[in-house]
């Protein structure tokens, strides 16, 4: 005879709205977790997926000819993967205004890789008399994907004349 009397030797069914998204045998110890190999593995893939268009549309809103960049780089049969992780390590190094700066070169040149973008920018930087970026990750967890776009030092120099009036 069943515990309750009501089929408890049925397996037990998880839904997702309408759809059974899982079937197993029924347990009735407390705390037993039921997981299955391949639905672990589904859930592992939709991660790294949302995760790396998180990281596509943070390229995308920092520097805008990256989706150009990397358009090309996936039409030519390279690692978009590799591309918008390095793309976005130098975006944390430099800044999006030189990123973008330095793509639109590229992309002119046709030269699309992401060592050619490390190239100019590391030109540019000594032309300015700049050292080499350095990332540093600042910030973890939700703030970690916050775009700031830099704007014109110019306007303090209106403070400053106020200030000296």
């Amino acid at each position: 005879m069943s515990r309750t009397g009501y089929g408890d030797d049925l397996p037990a069914q998880g839904a997702d709205g309408n759809e059974i998204v899982a079937t197993h045998v029924r347990s009735w110890d407390r705390g037993q977790q039921i997981e299955q190999a391949e639905h672990l593995q589904r859930l592992a893939d939709e991660k790294r997926r949302v995760r790396e268009h998180r990281g596509l549309d943070r390229l995308a809103r920092a520097a805008r000819s990256s989706q150009a960049f990397l358009r090309i780089v996936a039409e030519r049969g390279g690692n978009v993967g590799s591309a918008s992780a390095r793309l976005s390590r130098l975006l944390d190094a430099v800044g999006a205004a030189d990123l973008e700066e330095v793509l639109v070169e590229v992309l002119e040149r046709d030269t699309i890789h992401v060592g050619a973008v490390r190239q100019v920018l590391d030109r540019h930087r000594s032309e300015r008399c700049l050292p080499p970026p350095v990332s540093i990750p600042v910030t973890r967890g939700r703030h970690a994907e916050l775009v700031v776009t830099p704007h014109s030092l110019s306007t303090y120099d209106v403070l400053k004349k106020d200030s000296a009036s």
